[in-house]
């Protein structure tokens, strides 16, 4: 089917699902929409950011339907653009039509509440704008596991590895090499009879966020099982998604620390990561290496940061707030005024790394082009950029001429 009929098709399919019914709409921008378990999956007319947000605030205006607008991409057939449920202000992602219709089929027959927030889980599992099939928190980073692994000896090792890891959770673990032991709950994958992973597989990704009938959160039974049977890891698997969690890790909890690895939705470019699932680094070491180095690896760059602001920052900084000082008549043979411009130029550059640390934390909305072509982080970018271009006294960046007298 055409990629322009891919919108259309999804929003077609829900038609058949139980309790699924079409919603009339006339909102600017929204050509027809169905009504999912109390979320409102509807057409958008065009994948521009700025109108799918504005699309999506106009029908929402009078009530606080969730709302998920999904809209073709017109340079990749079979991708969805797809804005919400929760609000007009997130990420504006790329997700496959076909994972986008089962998302929304297991949807339709969760409760309500549940059915929200397992979509906006799925929708950044499978956003192909970062690597659809990858979620890190806290087991490792986003850079380590997107960038920087990609760069190293590991990277070739991983893509030998991984070759034969594919399929459902089962399939990937005995393709990775190892044995599975039946437990009184789940599954005890050895190598070279050594425990290694405790698997509690479940019917559907939601579960993994489901407590049990006595309460209890799945990855504390899960974690539990990895103390009492010595194994290092643990697993949550649904499928064909894993979800890795490190029994012992060396900072933090290990409930809320997870990697978690889709054979599925990964790209070809991206199987290579299923090599961390073999024993070569789950059993011999290879992946807490890893994690020890991602920990040296922000220890260096904080280090590197701190010599940065203390060499290539603060003098200039200093210099140019003293010439405004000197062209205002200040005194300086004063202490007092001297350690005014010192607690200035302090106050500007933890001022400037609380806003980058904000936007690359996605605190900051960077994911709205109205922000993002203004913030500081782009601001930084095209200082650097156009750095010798400028004469010493430009002020196209930097104007002392706008702080207010005294």
């Amino acid at each position: 089917m055409d990629c322009s009929c891919e919108r259309a098709r999804v929003v077609e399919s829900l038609s058949a699902l139980r309790g699924v019914r079409t919603v009339a709409t006339e909102t600017r921008g929204i050509a027809r929409s169905a009504l999912v378990n109390g979320i409102e999956v509807a057409e958008a007319a065009e994948p521009n950011e700025r109108q799918l947000r504005a699309a999506w605030r106009r029908r929402t205006s009078g009530g606080a339907t969730p709302l998920l607008l999904v809209a073709d991409d017109p340079g990749n057939g079979g991708t969805l653009v797809a804005l919400g449920p929760v609000t007009y202000e997130g990420p504006v992602r790329l997700v496959d039509a076909d994972a986008l219709s089962d998302v929304l089929r297991r949807a339709s027959t969760l409760p309500a509440l549940q059915a929200v927030r397992d979509l906006a889980e799925q929708l950044e599992h499978l956003d192909k704008s970062g690597v659809a099939g990858l979620t890190v928190k806290g087991l490792g980073t986003e850079h380590l596991f997107r960038e920087r692994l990609r760069q190293t000896p590991d990277w070739p090792r991983l893509t030998e590895l991984a070759q034969d890891v594919s399929g459902s959770w089962r399939d990937a673990l005995r393709g990775a090499g190892y044995q599975l032991d039946e437990l009184p709950r789940g599954y005890l994958a050895r190598a070279a009879g050594a425990p290694v992973v405790v698997v509690h597989p479940v019917a559907d990704v939601s579960a993994f966020a489901k407590l049990d009938a006595e309460g209890r959160p799945p990855e504390g039974l899960l974690l539990e099982a990895c103390r009492q049977t010595n194994a290092p890891y643990g697993i949550l698997a649904a499928g064909t998604r894993l979800r890795l969690f490190a029994a012992s890790p060396e900072s933090g909890s290990a409930a809320a620390r997870y990697l978690e690895l889709d054979t599925e939705a990964l790209a070809d470019d991206d199987q290579p990561l299923l090599g961390l699932l073999t024993p070569p680094y789950l059993a011999e070491g290879g992946f807490s290496r890893l994690m020890a180095d991602a920990r040296m690896y922000g220890v260096g760059l904080r280090r590197r940061l701190d010599t940065a602001i203390r060499q290539l920052v603060l003098p200039p900084l200093g210099l140019e707030l003293g010439r405004w000082a000197l062209a205002e008549s200040r005194d300086m043979t004063d202490e007092e005024q001297l350690g005014e411009l010192e607690a200035a130029a302090l106050t500007f550059v933890f001022r400037a790394l609380f806003l980058l640390y904000a936007e690359s934390a996605g605190y900051l909305p960077m994911t709205r082009d109205a922000y993002s072509r203004g913030s500081f982080t782009q601001i930084t970018r095209d200082a650097w950029g156009q750095r010798d271009r400028f004469d010493r006294r430009s002020t196209k960046f930097w104007d002392l001429t706008t702080i207010p007298r005294r």
